[in-house]
This record gives structure tokens, sequence and C-alpha cells, in this order.
């Protein structure tokens, strides 16, 4: 018996450790690959971010490119298999 099928609706878990991915990202994939990580939503952690850059100028920008630089980027073999496409599968 093998692994079992993914449901069309949900996606394979991410990595546990902090990378920046190569697909999903918007500039240097910092945001996204926090709300991978931690389970957040992305869209809200690119929101807070934003607003973070703003209010307390120049720290988010400064922590933002220390992480561009710290976080390693993805490797091929490291990511998520794609969902299945179709209708989903009985079992």
């Amino acid at each position: 018996m093998g692994p079992p099928p993914y449901s069309p609706y949900s996606y394979p878990p991410f990595p546990t450790r902090l990378v920046r991915p190569i697909f999903g990202r918007q500039f240097a994939g910092v945001c996204v690959g926090l709300a991978r990580t931690y389970g957040w939503d992305v869209g809200v952690v690119r929101i807070m971010t934003v607003l973070a850059g703003v209010f307390i100028f120049p720290v988010a920008e400064i922590a933002y490119i220390a992480c561009w630089i710290g976080i390693p980027e993805e490797q091929l073999g490291d990511m998520a298999p794609p969902p299945p496409q179709g209708p989903p599968q009985q079992v």
C-alpha cells in the first residue's frame, strides 16, 4: 500500500525548516517563507511587513534585508509535489 492520495482541497505539508521558496513569492520570498514555515496566512504576513515598513522605518527594512540574506533559498529537491489534477480518487 502506497502513501494516501492527496485531497484536491489540501496541499502537502511544507517543510518545517525556514527557506525562501522559488514559487509563490512576490519579491524575495521572505514573507511567503515565514508564512509557510509557521502556518500563517501569507497575505497577513505581507500586510504586516508593509505596515511595519511604514511605521517603524528603517528597522523593518533592515530586518527584511537581513532575512533575505540569511534565509536560504529553497532547492528544487526540497519542493513539495504539486497537488493532483482532476477529480478526487475514491479509496
